[in-house]
């Protein structure tokens, strides 16, 4: 949401979109988050991965076993827009 965005990248103007590879772990939790295109600002990128890592779950990959296991997923694109 709008009051996602960090202040500072509001008074620079600072717009973008962001791609992350996330990584989940066994709880459906992400336990690592990398940009693979960046915004062009590090406050965007920065605080996509910070929100990613705090509030986004995920049901776990299963091994051959039915065992939660670790796994990547692409996440879709984060777009950063200021509002008028």
């Amino acid at each position: 949401s709008q009051d996602d965005y960090p202040s500072s990248a509001l008074r620079n103007g600072e717009a973008g979109t962001v791609r992350v590879r996330l990584t989940v772990d066994e709880r459906g939790r992400v336990s690592n988050c990398q940009v693979t295109s960046s915004s062009g600002s590090s406050q965007l990128d920065s605080t996509t991965c910070r929100l990613l890592t705090r509030r986004a779950r995920f049901t776990p990959a299963r091994d051959n076993q039915g065992q939660p296991i670790s796994d990547t997923v692409t996440a879709p694109p984060i777009r950063w827009q200021i509002q008028d």
